[in-house]
């Protein structure tokens, strides 16, 4: 059949069949080499991922270092702060030393000076023992202390040694206080150091004392015991008293120790320092006054109390305005004579008029002395409540009573 003229065929030129391959040979290179790039970037992009690794691992050990130099700083804080409360540690070891050298005064003074006199051919010479108040020796504040004290006198001495002459030196003032102040025993630091923790070292020694041929126990007491002496002072209240030895009779005082609050102090209450100081004074004649009345017949033990005057170099009245009348070596001179002048005269004893009247008694030998004008030993009479007998037996029973746990 023919065909109309009008009719077109396409037409169709292939490539030869080399020619076809090269083409796809090209591409699958071409895919080769977008495959080569795309694993390149793979690489890269890992590279970029180890350099961002490696600068994490940079800014790591970077924080690292900062955290030890914060520990180095801290480390150095610490070091400081140990520097700080070492020195801290020095300062209070430099307070309690200055602490100790003022406690220590009283005996670098009058005893020191007492203790120097009798040392000498003109005072016997005498073999001294010295419980000084130091952190390593005796403290009167601590009736552990006062124990311990004695325990190392019979453990150098022995248990049958004889003691000639006991002085109670010790003392403590602090006149501007107006709160109480406690020890660890619970007893107020004044009354203790005066009073309390000389009546436990007396009462172990005691035994000792009554061996000597002649004993005799020194109480460094103060002119302040007489509670006429308070009615000077505007911290306390002026207590009418009587006058017997001068001949005027008043109304009969009270006793000036209560008992059922003496012991009982709280600490922190409000309390005058200079109060304190001259009850403490005080108690310590009445004890000494009811031991040498409980004495008197069984032993030669000879109680005396002395009053040395104001002496400015102890420190101990650092904080009162009173005149001051003796020096240090008058102080030293009054005790070494009453502890070894064989002539030392008789004390003197209340009236009778004091006995009907205040319920005085006799001390049966006890003396209370003073330096006179011409440097002598002079016996006088003690304040009137120094003498009533039963106030000092109740106050003796009372104190014995607190040191039981150490005798």
């Amino acid at each position: 059949m023919k065909l109309p003229p009008t009719t077109c065929f396409p037409l169709l030129i292939l490539d030869p069949p080399y020619v076809c391959r090269e083409e796809r040979e090209r591409e699958r290179e071409r895919e080769r080499e977008r495959e080569r790039e795309r694993e390149r970037e793979r690489e890269r992009e890992r590279e970029r991922e180890r350099e961002r690794e490696r600068e994490r691992e940079r800014e790591r050990e970077r924080e690292r270092e900062r955290e030890r130099e914060r520990e180095r700083e801290r480390e150095r804080e610490r070091e400081r702060e140990r520097e700080r409360e070492r020195e801290r540690e020095r300062e209070r070891e430099r307070e309690r030393e200055r602490e100790r050298e003022r406690e220590q005064k009283i005996t670098t003074c009058i005893g020191r000076e007492a203790a120097t006199l009798l040392s000498l051919p003109a005072y016997k010479s005498c073999r001294l023992v010295l419980a000084c108040r130091d952190v390593d020796k005796l403290d009167l504040a601590s009736l552990a202390s006062v124990q311990q004290c004695y325990r190392d006198f019979i453990a150098h001495f022995g248990p049958s040694a004889s003691l000639d002459v006991l002085v109670l030196n010790a003392g403590r003032a602090h006149f501007e206080s107006r709160v109480a102040q406690l020890t660890a025993d619970g007893f107020e630091v004044t009354l203790q150091t005066n009073f309390l923790g000389h009546v436990l070292l007396t009462e172990l020694l005691l035994p000792h004392l009554r061996r000597a041929a002649q004993p005799r126990l020194v109480f460094l007491s103060s002119s302040l015991h007489d509670p006429d002496s308070r009615s000077r002072s505007s911290d306390v209240p002026t207590v009418a008293t009587s006058s017997y030895r001068s001949g005027i009779q008043n109304t009969k005082p009270p006793p000036d120790v209560d008992l059922a609050t003496l012991f009982s102090i709280q600490d922190k209450s409000p309390l005058s320092g200079r109060w304190i100081y001259q009850t403490s004074k005080l108690a310590g004649m009445l004890y000494l006054y009811a031991l040498q009345r409980r004495e008197a017949g069984q032993s030669p033990l000879r109680c005396c109390a002395i009053s040395p005057g104001f002496i400015p170099q102890t420190n101990l009245f650092r904080n009162s305005s009173a005149l001051v009348t003796r020096t240090v070596h008058e102080g030293g001179v009054i005790i070494a004579r009453v502890c070894t002048d064989d002539a030392l005269p008789l004390g003197r004893e209340p009236s009778h008029d004091m006995e009907a009247e205040l319920g005085c008694a006799p001390t049966q030998g006890a003396g209370y002395f003073v330096l006179n004008n011409a440097s002598q030993v002079e016996a006088v009479w003690s304040s009137d409540r120094s003498y009533h007998a039963a106030l000092a037996e109740e106050l003796y029973t009372a104190a014995l009573a607190r040191c039981a746990p150490y005798l």
